[in-house]
């Protein structure tokens, strides 16, 4: 898939995102909105109700205290008991007054301003004949007066009570309704974004996750013919020094009597070996000072002696001081006597073969090592193009989708007026598989590329690793700074430490059966130093595959081949029931 094209994709959901989490936000504002109208409305039914039936309380208290002032007489405590509750009477009154007449003012066709219009002159009765006792203790007729008011105030206020709070009651009922519509439409919202958005963006990160799976297949196998390449390098050498055997055109070359001393040299040794008048008078004083290997020239002597010939490739020097190669036959000739008589030098000059045959491995040497260049600059290339890769779709794992996931959390959080038991289960249960999705997500974001080893360099990267799979493979990891190392080192180089770290301990949790692994940095002025090592069942190294392909022997190609692209070295320490260590050293002057 085109990298323009995968853009467009994670835009697209980015897109959704963005309009389904504003859905989403628009609801729950517009919830609150509704729930912020209903609890100012409620705070202002609910004080209406309350200073309504207090009305009715304080005009009882009026009639009761006003028989004990008649009956007991005008006591003090009377009197004051009395004035107080006339007080309150009045200022509630009035403060009822002054709110329906302004309900009146909001809703002139309210029935509420009306029915309380019918309780304002038996309640000017009562504060009048409440007054007028307080006065005059004895006075019967406003006694009388003041219990026909209350008659005929308790039922009209009565009225009022009663058509608040069915008002009250309505509009309650009301805002449940409201609540559970809006409750339902949010978690109807929620399985359309899960169905259209969660699920198709999931499936696309494990699509890229598989493409990237296929790019580190890819740079295996190139790492894999890489390797092949550095063998069939030496063997290509032998083909070449056994191919293309050069053609004899044999001709006698010189003549010798028995002792070695010549007798004739022809035009083409002279031409060769560039004699003019210095020609060697003794063929096997003259191969003394030619011959590099001692002994060599007695064998020599010792064949022709026996009558036999002996044929060989010889590297002679010319006058001029230039190699000169000659494949000669030194064939004795025999007497009746069986005796060596004279001695033929029969041969070719092959030195312009042999300068055509190294410069042909030359060549051949040349191109395999451009090949090998451009191998290894394909695999640098794979190995950096999926470290973006990883950093990308981490990137958009963290910042893109963990951050939309972590604003649905917190939207879920707010939805608190879910009443049926049915509905709580499914949200808890959506908010508990929301916190799952939010910490694989995490989890896949730290393997991929850790914001860590960016921010803060490969230790503190190395520890949080060591905690992460401490938790999740129940094997306790240790990692130790034994050097206190902080220096930063080129991202590649952290990257790929980290990789390898990765591996290692991988391989030992799924393999060691360890009770502990250790991961151990320090370093000297000229190395950084990495172990990791385990308490395991180790093995024989000599039993690993040669295939890469293996998953046993796979981790370790893979770490191999991550340290000789840094410039590092790699040794490995196991045997049958002794553990496992692992020791890279990478240069720090290359940082």
């Amino acid at each position: 898939m085109p990298a323009q094209k995968k853009g467009e994709e994670y835009e697209d959901f980015k897109s959704k995102y963005v309009v389904a989490l504003g859905i989403l936000a628009f609801l729950l504002v517009i919830g609150q909105v509704l729930l912020q109208q209903y609890i100012q409305g409620q705070e202002s039914d609910s004080r209406m109700i309350n200073e309504a039936g207090r009305q009715r309380m304080l005009s009882q208290r009026i009639t009761k205290l006003s028989l004990l002032l008649i009956k007991e007489g005008a006591s003090t405590d009377h009197q004051d008991r009395l004035t107080q509750a006339i007080s309150l009477f009045e200022k509630n009154g009035n403060w009822l007054a002054k709110e329906f007449e302004a309900l009146s003012r909001e809703q002139p066709n309210h029935e509420l301003p009306p029915l309380f219009e019918r309780t304002r002159e038996s309640f000017e009765s009562i504060l009048n004949s409440s007054r007028n006792l307080l006065q005059n203790p004895t006075d019967s007729l406003q006694l009388e007066k003041l219990l026909e008011s209350e008659q005929a105030f308790l039922p009209a206020m009565d009225a009022v009570v009663g058509t608040l709070d069915k008002k009250s009651s309505f509009k309650l009922r009301t805002l449940k309704n409201t609540s559970l519509f809006f409750s339902g439409l949010i978690l109807f919202l929620l399985l359309i974004e899960a169905a259209f958005i969660f699920w198709p963006s999931s499936k696309l990160i494990q699509h890229q996750l598989s493409l990237l799976k296929e790019k580190e297949i890819t740079a295996r196998k190139l790492a894999r013919e890489l390797s092949t390449m550095y063998e069939s390098l030496e063997r290509s050498y032998v083909e070449l020094a056994l191919a293309g055997q050069e053609s004899e055109d044999l001709q006698l070359l010189a003549k010798t009597d028995s002792s070695g001393n010549f007798t004739w040299f022809s035009e083409q040794i002279d031409l060769s070996m560039e004699w003019n008048d210095q020609r060697p008078s003794n063929l096997f004083d003259w191969l003394k000072t030619q011959l590099p290997k001692e002994g060599t020239l007695g064998k020599i002597q010792e064949i022709l002696k026996e009558g036999k010939p002996w044929n060989g490739t010889l590297k002679l020097t010319n006058e001029s001081g230039d190699f000169i190669w000659l494949r000669i036959y030194l064939i004795p000739t025999l007497d009746q006597n069986g005796q060596t008589e004279a001695i033929r030098i029969i041969g070719t000059d092959i030195t312009e073969a042999k300068e055509t045959k190294t410069k042909a491995r030359e060549i051949q040497r040349e191109r395999l090592e451009k090949k090998l260049k451009e191998q290894q600059f394909r695999s640098v290339l794979i190995l950096e193009g999926q470290e973006e890769e990883r950093q990308r779709i981490s990137r958009e794992l963290h910042d893109g989708i963990g951050q939309h996931l972590t604003a649905l959390k917190y939207s879920l959080d707010g939805v608190n007026t879910v009443k049926s038991t049915h509905e709580k289960n499914r949200l808890t249960y959506s908010k508990e598989l929301l916190d799952n999705i939010i910490k694989e997500i995490r989890k896949i974001s730290f393997n991929l590329t850790p914001v860590a080893l960016t921010d803060y360099g490969l230790p503190s990267v190395l520890a949080k690793l060591a905690q992460e799979v401490s938790k999740m493979s129940h094997t306790p990891v240790e990692f130790e700074n034994l050097t206190g190392f902080m220096s930063r080192l080129e991202p590649k180089i952290e990257n790929n430490l980290y990789r390898i770290v990765q591996e290692a301990v991988h391989n030992a949790t799924k393999y060691a059966e360890a009770s502990k692994i250790q991961i151990l940095l320090s370093h000297n002025p000229q190395f950084l130093h990495l172990e990791i090592r385990d308490d395991g069942k180790g093995f024989d190294d000599v039993d690993l595959p040669a295939d890469p392909k293996i998953d046993s022997g796979n981790g370790l190609f893979n770490i191999r081949e991550r340290t000789h692209y840094i410039h590092g070295t790699f040794r490995l320490d196991t045997a049958p029931g002794k553990g496992t260590s692992i020791h890279i050293e990478v240069p720090l002057e290359q940082n």
